[in-house]
């Protein structure tokens, strides 16, 4: 089969590998009809982050059920199913305690200190645990209405959510990739009254204002500055950041309020300096981590009755033999690029 390989540090290729088979009972063959590159799979790109020669990239995918394990239940073959992007044994302490990063497994596309769980960038995929993790996918509906389901609308939900955001909070968001601007939509669910959208592209700026957001160019005014301006120089009670950059999670400790939440979602591959005093002076609240998918069935119900459509991050759709012109479009922001999928 045909699958989206890494090489070396910006080095990824199209490549003839052994198709996937059934290794345990628990496992699910899928056969791809989308896959999405998140703004993660970029660190691996760049050699920073989880990377291995020989690693088939992608966490975020749909496809059809195309061999079933012994032990999987409740699922045929030829079912339209979407998977989500970390594995679940639901056995370990981990899974019990409903933490992310299950040691029996991983996430798909990463070479992590658990092992190598090959991706989705592929024409097929095998799917541990599949009973856990796949979702069927209603008739009505294509794989762009759920693929954000996988990780990105996921990790925006839990963002918000760890704000603890009221109704009528202000919310400030640093990013307007996919995920910030999952994070904004999901403000908006729980109620926020205001959402300031922090980004440097006017594209994606452009996008923060079809959900509501007030933009916030940072390539022409301070945002910490703004955002004291806009809140009687308090600052938010709540602030998201989801770029993962050392500089953008300075400027929101700067424009978080006392008593207020920093919600970072954004993935590191630097190291940033705490400001403990604000911690420990001003009763400040950071919460990190990866998301985690107990919100995927309200999320799921939402998008199945139509309250939640998200196909407009779609910028790109390119055949998987054009994957490394694909990633090279999204890394460098070319054409407007926001979210890129790749149909095999």
């Amino acid at each position: 089969m045909k699958a989206l390989v890494y090489r070396a540090p910006e080095q990824i290729e199209v490549a003839e590998v052994p198709k996937p088979r059934i290794e345990k009972p628990t496992d699910a063959i899928v056969r791809v009809t989308t896959a999405a590159i998140c703004g993660s799979d970029l660190h691996i790109y760049h050699g920073a982050l989880f990377g291995a020669e020989g690693l088939i990239l992608g966490h975020e995918f749909a496809g059809v059920v195309e061999e079933i394990g012994s032990a999987v239940e409740g699922f045929t073959i030829g079912q339209r199913v979407f998977v989500e992007a970390g594995l679940r044994c639901l056995v370990c302490e981990a899974c019990k305690r409903q933490l992310p990063l299950c040691p029996n497994g991983g996430i798909f596309g990463t070479a992590t200190p658990w092992g190598t769980l090959q991706g989705g960038q592929a024409e097929f995929v095998r799917v541990p645990f599949a009973q856990r993790i796949m979702h069927p996918i209603a008739d009505h509906l294509a794989d762009e209405d759920v693929i954000l389901l996988t990780d990105n609308m996921v990790t925006g939900y839990c963002a918000a959510e760890w704000g603890n955001i009221q109704p009528g909070d202000t919310v400030v968001v640093y990013g307007c990739g996919v995920v910030g601007l999952c994070a904004q939509v999901a403000a908006r669910l729980f109620g926020a009254g205001r959402i300031f959208a922090v980004d440097r592209l006017p594209y994606r700026l452009e996008m923060a204002k079809k959900v509501g957001s007030i933009p916030i160019d940072a390539s022409s005014e301070d945002p910490p500055t703004r955002v004291r301006q806009e809140t009687g120089l308090f600052g938010a009670p709540v602030v998201i950041e989801a770029v993962g950059a050392r500089a953008t999670l300075e400027m929101a400790f700067q424009s978080v309020r006392p008593g207020g939440t920093v919600s970072v979602v954004g993935v590191f591959t630097e190291d940033a300096t705490l400001p403990m005093t604000m911690f420990s002076l001003f009763n400040v609240t950071i919460r990190t981590g990866l998301a985690t998918g107990q919100c995927l069935p309200r999320l799921l119900a939402m998008v199945e009755n139509g309250e939640l459509d998200l196909k407009f991050v779609f910028s790109h759709s390119l055949p998987l033999s054009e994957g490394a012109r694909a990633y090279r479009l999204f890394d460098k922001r070319e054409e407007e690029a926001l979210k890129v999928l790749l149909k095999p």
